[in-house]
Order: C-alpha cells, then structure tokens, then sequence
C-alpha cells in the first residue's frame, strides 16, 4: 500500500477515536477511549489483550476516566441522567461480577478525575453553576 494512503487511513482512523486513558490493574492495563465505529458508537472500555469490559452508547457520555488500586478498578464518566435530566458522573466498579451504573449524587457536574484509596473511590469535579465560574469539589465514595 502506498505511504499516501495508509497516511489518509491513519488520520481517518485518529477522527474516529479520542480521549484514551489508560490504567494499570492486576496482570494487565485498562484502556477506555471514545470510537465512533459506526457499530457500538461509544465510550470503550477493553484490557490491552483486546478483551472489551464496557461500551457506553448513551450519546450524552463523554470524559471517561479509569483508575485503579491493586484490587479494584473504577470507570467513571459523565452523562445526562434521564431520571433528573442534569449532568452527573456514572461509574462502574470493573472487578465486580455483577457490574452496575452507579451514580454520584450531585448534579450539573462534569471533568471528573478519580483516585481508588482502599475501599474508597475520591473523585475531583467541575461543579457547574449557571452565571458563575465552575467550582472545583472533592466526593467520597465507599466501594
């Protein structure tokens, strides 16, 4: 294949997907990126082998973030929440065999960064309030 078109393939591929953070966790790394493949449209949460943990279609999803301690994993993001219709941060504890949206209490939040310290997931947010600059807010959450 000629360098030209394997150099257009690759900037096609580079705007199909964005906003890949990775994490170390037991044998292997997590990934999460945003992939506008035309099946599955979403938030991608896959180990480096390739094997794919979570897809988050909802359009509304964007920010995804993952951390990790030695024993758990935790994928966040931010999402309008159908129930309040304000956005607020989801997140999933990945090791769990039974694997549930939860979501954090507060709402019209967003940019959310996130540490695993033992039992706790402590997340870094945006609050966002209409008229006045975002305000910077720590959450505690027991896992």
């Amino acid at each position: 294949m000629p360098w030209y078109v394997t150099a257009v393939i690759s900037a096609n591929f580079a705007l199909q997907v964005s906003g890949a953070v990775s994490v170390a966790f037991g044998s292997t790394n997590l990934i999460t990126w945003f992939s506008a493949a035309e099946s599955e449209k979403g938030i991608r949460l896959a180990t480096q082998e390739g094997k794919k943990l979570a897809v988050i279609t909802e359009p509304t999803a964007k920010n995804a973030y993952i951390t990790a301690n030695a024993e758990k994993a935790v994928f966040l993001w931010e999402q309008t929440n159908p129930a309040t219709n304000s956005v607020k941060i989801a997140y999933q504890v990945v090791n769990s065999t039974n694997v549930q949206t939860q979501w954090m209490d507060q709402n019209n939040v967003g940019n959310a960064t996130a540490l695993v310290v033992g039992n706790e997931l402590l997340i870094a947010y945006e609050q966002r309030q209409e008229g006045q600059p975002n305000t910077l807010k720590i959450n505690k959450i027991n896992l």
